[in-house]
C-alpha cells in the first residue's frame, strides 16, 4: 500500500509502509516565453510602432500558447491586432478560437466542462440542475436610438422577449411532457433551467 503524505506543486513525498519514505521534486510545466515586443511590430510591418505589453490568450483545451496585443502606429493613428505563438509565428484569432472550440467539443461534447465533470461524479439516478442555452438571433438597433426613444426601446424589449420565449417554448414543452421539472422557462433570458437526472 502506498500513501501520499505530502503534495504540493513542487514536492511529493510517498510513504511505503515497512520500507522507506521516497521524496522527489516535480517541476511545474514551463510556460512559453513571451515573444519580444519587436516581433509584434515586425509582424505589423511597422518597426516604429508602439507595442503595448501583450496578454496571453486563454486556450486551455487546445493547449496553444499565444500572445496578443494591438500595435499602434503614431504616424497614421492606426491600431493593428497582432497575435503571435510562443515561437514567434503569426497566428489568426479566428483559427485559434475555432481550434479551441473543436478541442473543447471533442473532450466535453456540447456540455459545459463543469457539468461534464459533475456528471462524472454522480449516479445515473442523481439529479442535477442544468441551464439549456436557447440561442436567439437579435437585430440590435443603435443604442443611442433606444435611449432617445422610449417607445422604440419598449418595442425592442417586447420583440426580444417574444423571440426568446418562442425559442424556448419547444424545449420547455418537451421537458414538461417528459415529466421534467423546469425552474426557468426562458421567457426573460435565453436559458431554460431544469432538474435532470444524469441518465
Amino acid at each position: 500500500m502506498v500513501h501520499v503524505v505530502h503534495v504540493n506543486s513542487l514536492h511529493i513525498s510517498i510513504w511505503v509502509p515497512a520500507t522507506v519514505c521516497l521524496s522527489f521534486f516535480i517541476q511545474p510545466p514551463a510556460q512559453a516565453a513571451k515573444p519580444p515586443l519587436q516581433n509584434f511590430s515586425a509582424a505589423a510591418s511597422c518597426t516604429s510602432c508602439v507595442v503595448p505589453q501583450p496578454v496571453q490568450l486563454q486556450l486551455p483545451y487546445s493547449g496553444v500558447e499565444a500572445w496578443a496585443t494591438k500595435v499602434f502606429n503614431p504616424q497614421t493613428n492606426v491600431l493593428t491586432s497582432v497575435i503571435l505563438l510562443g515561437d514567434g509565428t503569426v497566428a489568426d484569432r479566428k483559427k485559434l478560437l475555432s481550434n479551441e472550440y473543436v478541442a473543447r467539443i471533442t473532450q466535453f461534447g456540447k456540455l459545459h466542462p463543469r457539468l461534464f465533470n459533475k456528471l462524472s461524479t454522480i449516479a445515473d439516478t442523481d439529479e442535477v440542475d442544468v441551464h439549456i442555452w436557447t440561442p436567439t438571433p437579435i437585430h440590435h438597433p443603435r443604442r443611442e436610438d433606444l435611449i432617445s426613444n422610449k417607445a422604440a426601446s419598449s418595442a425592442f424589449q417586447a420583440t426580444v422577449s417574444a423571440a426568446i420565449a418562442a425559442n424556448a417554448a419547444p424545449i420547455v414543452s418537451w421537458l414538461q411532457t417528459n415529466g421534467i421539472t423546469t425552474f426557468t422557462t426562458g421567457t426573460l433570458t435565453p436559458f431554460v433551467g431544469a432538474h435532470l437526472t444524469k441518465s
